[in-house]
């Protein structure tokens, strides 16, 4: 459209060019793929500090729980063990369980410790109303899932994303958390800023995978809240061939079963950890070496941290 003199000239419209299109299209390119990686980190750094944070109030509910019961609470307890069966079979009394008169679930705690009085097999409804209760201090704010539903029963389990350390196996009892097996803070005589008591792994689809709650038709106590730096004896769907790892501390895959036998989680890099003193680190995955060192209470290692 030609222009006129300046008594019309307002009338007149500019148009882009096809150069000056690309341009702007290609400097709108550049600028997306500098500010989505800032944006993503920004989100990760703030997923991480939040899921520190979850986990330093959980390793406060163990210290309180310490303080009141002089010992730390067991990675599974039995108070109402079931005639004719070993401990390992029934349901139990998860860490998490334990725990909740001091993170600020009272009501919760006396509705798991009545239905566990009630019924030591974990049948009885009052289970499930427990078992499907959701938890956010439980759950990292990067976690995609917060319930999953245990098949053919149909039951709704929420998740949780934190495992008690269990030492360098389930069995050997080793560690902080174990099934009925007792610690206190005077045995972890490695130091308590030397020794991992919680750790992050994502749970998997399944409540087996990751029930902070253990009840008959769900998953026996130990198999979802309790986990090893070392090759896992205990959980493992079965028929999966995972290859046994050597590294407890390494990057996995939301949904990939055998990501569930290792310490990992959904931040970049590594993974929080509550210590037994309370303190709260990011541990990379090149720290891996000497995750098995520092899961147990009374090695003798002497390891490094930065």
């Amino acid at each position: 459209m030609p222009c006129y003199p300046t008594h019309v000239r307002s009338r007149c419209r500019h148009a882009f060019t096809l150069v000056e299109a690309i341009v702007v299209l290609a400097i709108l390119v550049v600028l997306l793929s500098l500010v989505l990686p800032a944006v993503q980190q920004i989100r990760d750094t703030a997923s991480r500090t939040q899921c520190a944070s979850q986990l330093r109030q959980l390793a406060l509910g163990v210290h309180l729980y310490s303080d009141s019961h002089q010992r730390l609470p067991r990675g599974c307890d039995y108070p109402f063990p079931v005639p004719g069966l070993y401990p390992e079979q029934g349901p139990g009394l998860s860490w998490q369980t334990s725990i909740l008169p001091y993170i600020e679930q009272y009501p919760l705690w006396e509705l798991a410790w009545s239905a566990h009085k009630a019924d030591p097999h974990g049948h009885i409804s009052s289970h499930s109303d427990v078992a499907a209760t959701i938890l956010p201090l439980f759950l990292c704010p990067s976690q995609p899932t917060r319930t999953a539903a245990y098949y053919p029963q149909g039951e709704v389990s929420a998740l949780t994303s934190y495992q008690g350390v269990a030492g360098t196996a389930v069995r050997r009892n080793d560690g902080v958390f174990h099934k009925d097996y007792t610690v206190r803070f005077v045995d972890i005589t490695d130091g308590l800023s030397f020794t991992l008591m919680i750790g992050e792994r994502p749970s998997g689809p399944r409540p087996t995978d990751g029930s902070w709650y253990s009840h008959w038709g769900c998953c026996p106590c130990g198999a979802a809240q309790i986990l090893p730096a070392g090759r896992n004896d205990w959980l493992g769907p079965d028929g999966i061939d995972c290859t046994p790892s050597l590294y407890p501390l390494r990057p996995g895959t939301y949904g990939d079963d055998c990501d569930l036998r290792h310490f990992w989680s959904l931040h970049r890099q590594g993974a929080n950890f509550a210590f037994a003193d309370g303190s709260i680190r990011f541990l990379r995955y090149s720290e891996t070496p000497i995750l098995r060192d520092l899961a147990t209470r009374a090695g003798g290692e002497i390891s490094t941290l930065d």
